[in-house]
């Protein structure tokens, strides 16, 4: 009888059992809109960890898309110099850094073919003054006789002629920086000037006095630093995205310092190298420490939402997990875990949960001081 009693007792207490026991909630893993962890602080643990608190802010967050690339300049603020007649180097002072402006004297070249070249020339006008004249006497002879047609004919082709060798001359000589009018006056010279075509800085040098340079060697190149570009590489899956105008900011590599600018160009040819396609940008302002060849990388923003965000120092992130402290009460704080998105100039796109609203005040500065004392609670 006994032994009956016993077992109907032993039935009742575990009918009479929670559902929801201790036991039951081993290895429960906490969702995104739940605490993980609390952690308590005295007040001197409080000022000693010096935390500020903020809520959750809305603010518009771009889409982005990152690449690299470097400055440059448009190909009409860069010219290379060089001499279209072969010289020698008489006079040059410049080096790489150095500033000129459009229409300055580079380099000074001499040579006797200068001369020989002016020399043509007079003896050229001399032959055309002659063909001239007689060109003239053929066509007042008149026309009824057929060797006056003859004569005509054969004047008026010398003539023609060395109009078009004349003309040839005075180009070659325009060209060479020799005004014919002061040859024509006598003013023959054995030097020539090359001259900059634009104003900018030298940014490179290939001249000494002494030198024999031939035509198209390239002695000079000269940039215009107040029109640099960004010139970017956007990967082919990225780049359906990209339009003009959209605003992008990059950095110079080593520094963390963001400069702004806009989309002005995209390429419409894809490398196959690395499929990437090249996409021109203008920086809203140039800084005389730009230089063209620096590297950069680059954010372009292809749209933009308001979304709900926290600063960045804000969230922690340990064990592939991301967490933010939301205070409960005075000392007390609620280790919550947050779901992130995207992240962009110092903040981080968050979604509000049962543990984490607008109302909340969280953790923006202290972050750290709290997350190891939890740890050295846990």
């Amino acid at each position: 009888m006994s032994l009956r009693i016993f077992i109907i007792l032993l039935v009742g207490i575990t009918a009479c059992q929670p559902p929801n026991s201790p036991s039951d909630e081993e290895g429960k893993v906490p969702t995104d809109t739940e605490s993980i962890a609390s952690v308590s602080l005295v007040p001197a643990q409080l000022q000693t960890a010096d935390i500020r608190l903020g809520t959750l802010q809305k603010q518009r967050m771009s889409e982005a898309i990152e690449a690299r690339g470097f400055l440059d300049a448009p190909p009409q603020h860069r010219a290379v110099v060089s001499p279209i007649m072969a010289g020698y180097v008489k006079t040059t002072s410049l080096l790489v850094g150095d500033q000129v402006k459009k229409g300055q004297t580079l380099a000074v070249l001499s040579h006797p073919d200068y001369v020989a070249l002016q020399q043509q020339y007079l003896e050229e006008l001399k032959r055309l003054d002659y063909l001239k004249s007689a060109y003239e006497r053929q066509l007042a002879l008149g026309e009824d006789q057929i060797n006056a047609k003859k004569n005509l004919i054969k004047a008026t082709s010398d003539y023609e002629a060395a109009q078009a060798r004349m003309e040839g001359l005075r180009q070659r000589l325009s060209m060479l920086g020799l005004p014919p009018k002061k040859i024509e006056q006598g003013a023959i010279t054995s030097e020539i000037r090359l001259v900059s075509p634009l104003s900018g800085y030298i940014t490179r040098v290939n001249s000494t006095i002494g030198k024999l340079v031939l035509p198209g060697e390239e002695l000079f190149e000269i940039v215009n630093l107040d029109h640099l570009h960004v010139e970017m590489r956007v990967f082919e899956k990225d780049l359906p995205q990209i339009r003009i105008g959209q605003p992008f900011s990059f950095t110079l590599t080593g520094s963390s310092q963001r400069y702004s600018g806009k989309v002005y160009l995209i390429g419409k040819s894809l490398s196959h190298e690395d499929r990437t396609v090249q996409v021109h940008g203008h920086p809203d302002e140039n800084h005389s420490f730009f230089l063209p060849g620096m590297y950069v990388n680059a954010t372009i923003y292809t749209g933009s939402d308001s979304v709900w965000v926290l600063p960045e120092q804000a969230v922690v992130s340990a064990n592939q997990q991301a967490f933010t402290f939301v205070k409960r009460s005075k000392g007390q704080f609620a280790k919550v875990l947050v779901q992130m998105g995207r992240v962009s100039q110092g903040w981080i796109e968050v979604t509000p949960s049962e543990e984490l609203g607008p109302q909340d005040s969280v953790v923006i500065a202290g972050t750290y001081y709290l997350s190891a004392a939890s740890e050295r609670e846990d």
